[in-house]
């Protein structure tokens, strides 16, 4: 997805790709594509970017190191989510755990609150996800995504 050029190594302009996904640009900034064009030294330097890919910015990531950095990233963001929804508890209730998941879909705001009143007349206070369980689905919807 992001080797560009098939060499099985992510460099950093191929890693700036990230930067759209995450969200970090804004319309009114200009593009990504138009920032490296303008400047021969790419974006400004950054902790992350500095680590990954040396102070001159010329290093490069096999598969497996990226894979990893990746792995762990959203093993933390998801750990500070779950944090967050559980309220330092080891697990949530149904709903929050239906409000983690409606967050990332496109569904409109009035739909979403129809979805929410539907789960709590069926709710049956069972089984509570923890964060495992999170972690799990989220990999699942990942590798989902990537497919389709």
């Amino acid at each position: 997805m992001f080797d560009r050029d098939g060499n099985q190594k992510v460099d950093r302009q191929e890693f700036l790709v990230l930067e759209e996904i995450f969200g970090k640009k804004t319309e009114d900034d200009g593009s990504s594509e138009s920032f490296r064009r303008q400047s021969p030294q790419g974006p400004p330097k950054t902790t992350l970017m500095t680590h990954l890919f040396g102070q001159k910015g010329m290093d490069s990531l096999d598969f497996n190191t990226f894979f990893k950095f990746m792995d762990n990233l959203q093993t933390e963001v998801l750990e500070l989510e779950f944090l967050h929804f559980s309220k330092g508890m080891p697990v949530i209730n149904e709903e929050e755990f239906a409000e983690i998941l409606l967050r990332y879909t496109n569904a409109a705001e009035t739909d979403r609150d129809e979805y929410m009143q539907r789960l709590r007349t069926r709710i049956d206070n069972g089984q509570v996800p923890n964060q495992n369980v999170m972690q799990q689905l989220s990999y699942f919807i990942t590798r989902y995504a990537l497919q389709g």
